[in-house]
């Protein structure tokens, strides 16, 4: 199995801010102030593959651990992003695969919100998730679970954010839904 984290760094930046420079000159130009300055990196997995975009500033570990593939993360450890990857369990539905998926998060763990989503063409489940962590005085934490199944694989995104209230973090959000197949 191959993996591999990848860098978008300031040369796609320059590339960018270049090829704005040009369609300033030929007319149709989008303002430079429209254009935000979005870093990120790629994790890939080669079987099955699909690729992963997450925060630049975020540290990734390849395969840290039983069943993970990927992990990154701040430099506290929250907020953090994961992939497992496991042979799909028989039986288990697309819908019901999130809900299993927060059971393995924690046995505490409470699905708020779920839906179906489209990762550009795969179908994918989508899940919010309030669990407490069992360490110390149980830490309040919520996470965005998303399940997909690709080849006899359950891949199973979770980000984590540290925070119980208002909006995930769109880094997060972003990371979560970035997961795509090739």
């Amino acid at each position: 199995m191959r993996n591999e984290i990848c860098t978008f760094d300031l040369r796609s930046l320059v590339l960018c801010a270049s090829l704005a420079a040009g369609a300033a000159m030929a007319g149709d130009a989008t303002p430079l102030a429209q254009y935000r300055d979005v870093q990120t990196e790629t994790y890939r997995n080669d079987e099955p593959d699909f690729s992963l975009s997450y925060p630049y500033r975020y540290r990734g570990v390849a395969a840290p651990g039983p069943g993970q593939v990927f992990t990154a993360s701040d430099a506290t450890r929250v907020p953090s992003i994961g992939v497992t990857l496991v042979p799909r369990p028989e039986g288990l539905t697309l819908q019901a695969s999130v809900r299993e998926a927060a059971k393995r998060l924690s046995p505490t763990a409470e699905v708020t919100e779920e839906r179906d989503v489209d990762l550009d063409g795969t179908p994918a489940r989508r899940a919010m998730v309030a669990w407490s962590m069992p360490i110390g005085f149980g830490l309040e934490l919520r996470t965005l679970l998303v399940s997909a199944y690709r080849d006899g694989h359950w891949i199973v995104v979770s980000a984590t954010d540290g925070v119980t209230a208002g909006p995930l973090l769109p880094e997060l959000e972003a990371s979560a839904t970035s997961l795509r197949f090739q």
